[in-house]
């Protein structure tokens, strides 16, 4: 499980790496969700002309996806776990599945806002416990 850990942290990093070539400062604090979510809607806007496959597409919220779900995990609480063939941050009895999340917000657009999520786990598990 802490090989796996390390993997989605690794993967976090990257994100961070490739959002600093944007201009964009990633660092891990709940504000930084709200720059994720901008970073997320510049690539959902590029997708129509770039036209990347769908494994480009999935390689990329994986790695956003890891950065969303780490933010969760540094801030409140949770643990990374592989859970019915998906990434997630397991808090309390419930998966939040993050790559999936950054994935729908690739293809989605706004309707389908990182920050409304992470605002929602916010909501229903301060500090990691669930109400």
């Amino acid at each position: 499980m802490k090989a796996y850990s390390e993997d989605m942290q690794r993967l976090a990093e990257e994100a961070v790496i490739m959002a600093k070539q944007m201009n964009v400062d990633l660092d891990y604090t709940s504000s930084s969700v709200e720059k994720l979510d901008n970073v997320l809607e510049g690539f959902h806007q590029q997708i129509p002309e770039a036209n990347p496959s769908e494994d480009q597409v999935a390689g990329m919220a994986l790695g956003f996806g890891a950065y969303l779900g780490e933010c969760i995990r540094r801030n409140l609480g949770g643990e990374w776990e592989f859970f019915q063939d998906a990434d997630a941050i397991k808090l309390g009895q419930e998966y939040i599945f993050v790559a999936a999340k950054a994935y729908r917000r690739l293809k989605n657009g706004s309707e389908d806002s990182v920050v409304a999520l992470y605002e929602s786990v916010r909501r229903d598990y301060p500090a990691g416990r669930p109400q």
